[in-house]
């Protein structure tokens, strides 16, 4: 794109909304916007400068098309998620940026879904490395807190209760859970005051 003005003065990672319009000879006009963003960079390597320059010590030292941690994300790639792109965990979870797609969907522990900015995504006590490791005991979902719906977070049944975060109602009582935790009896013991009874 070329400008008659200087956008220099615009902040690196800014947008503009440039509007392009049309007419032919018989006065009909197409007219759409688009949003640019605009990029400082210098050395023509996709990676915008003063991101590059926060990472590496100048200019020469990497290209867009590089991957200088080894998560199988290049430069280019690590720029647009935010991501460092000289740790392969940025987030220090257990889980390298490659796997943690940022959207919110799991399929499997390549493929989790996570926020590789954020070392809990779903923010219920277990880092997201620690919910798709099976050595936990379960495999549980990085973006729900409760991934059985149960009215426990997974962090509060491994943690503090001991239940299952994959099963609604651990003990088969009828009762999921959060009723049992609500309702005073243990979400683990079928039958909590040992009446014969199931709670």
């Amino acid at each position: 794109l070329f400008v008659d003005r200087d956008l220099s003065f615009f902040p690196s990672e800014s947008f503009l909304t440039i509007r392009v319009r049309t007419t032919d000879a018989s006065a009909n006009f197409f007219e759409k916007e688009f949003s640019l963003q605009i990029v400082n960079d210098s050395d023509s390597d996709g990676l915008d400068d003063s991101w590059e320059l926060t990472y590496f010590p100048d200019l020469t030292t990497v290209s867009g098309s590089d991957n200088s941690d080894s998560d199988t994300l290049d430069n280019l790639a690590e720029q647009a998620a935010g991501t460092d792109p000289t740790l392969t965990d940025t987030d220090t979870d257990g889980l390298d940026d490659n796997v943690e797609t940022n959207t919110g969907v799991y399929n499997s522990p390549i493929d989790t879904g996570s926020n590789p900015l954020n070392p809990d995504s779903d923010g219920d006590g277990l880092n997201d490395g620690t919910e798709v490791d099976s050595a936990n005991g379960f495999v549980t979902n990085p973006n729900l807190a409760d991934t059985d719906n149960d009215g426990l977070s997974d962090g509060d049944e491994l943690h503090f209760y001991n239940s299952n975060p994959l099963l609604a109602d651990t003990d088969g009582d009828g009762i999921i859970d959060g009723n049992e935790s609500t309702n005073g009896t243990d979400p683990i013991i079928l039958d909590t005051d040992g009446d014969g009874l199931s709670d």
